[in-house]
């Protein structure tokens, strides 16, 4: 998703744990000069629901990392 800008949400899940999760790009912006992805982790796990918002930008080696 982040290194394409067609794909919009991913859907994880984890067969065994029954975890699963559902990433969705909110926005584009700019930070210290790096193109990043505003992205909300919507995580389920032990039959509880945790949602964060996370701003997550390229690192040196092109890597995408939360800021």
């Amino acid at each position: 998703m982040l290194d394409n800008k067609d794909e919009k949400h991913i859907l994880l899940s984890n067969i065994d744990s029954r975890n699963s999760g559902f990433i969705t790009e909110i926005s584009f912006k700019k930070h210290q000069e790096k193109p990043c992805v505003q992205v909300e982790f919507i995580n389920s796990f032990n039959k509880q629901k945790e949602t964060l918002e996370q701003l997550m930008c390229p690192n040196k080696e092109g890597l995408w990392q939360v800021m």
